[in-house]
């Protein structure tokens, strides 16, 4: 699986940020964090998500639609002192080392 994401790191350098960079630095502006959000949402839904899978013959669009259905809430998950443990991802996807698997949760944005 190594070289998968090393494929889709290099995928996503040479087809999404490389070319959005240079688009941005032509018209005289910075790539920034809301930009770069923005845009790989718009390649989502109009690139990404659209296309046929080379292994599944199915478009992600579809196959979340049909997964959706069976997706299930994660369970609560309590801290040590018996309250609700919430942890967040910070800017950057750091997650300090302090947590330990059985406490880290991420909530839904949507």
């Amino acid at each position: 699986t190594k070289g998968k994401v090393e494929r889709f790191n290099r995928y996503l350098r040479h087809s999404f940020y490389v070319p959005l960079a240079s688009r941005l630095k032509q018209a005289g502006l910075r790539l920034d964090v809301a930009t770069a959000n923005a845009e790989v949402r718009r390649r989502l839904d109009e690139v990404a998500n659209v296309r046929t899978h080379r292994e599944t013959g199915e478009r992600p669009v579809d196959r979340l639609v049909t997964e959706r259905e069976a997706l299930q809430p994660l369970p609560v998950r309590l801290g040590r002192d018996g309250s609700l443990a919430k942890y967040f991802i910070r800017e950057g996807g750091a997650v300090p080392r302090s947590l330990s698997r059985s406490e880290f949760a991420i909530e839904s944005i949507t």
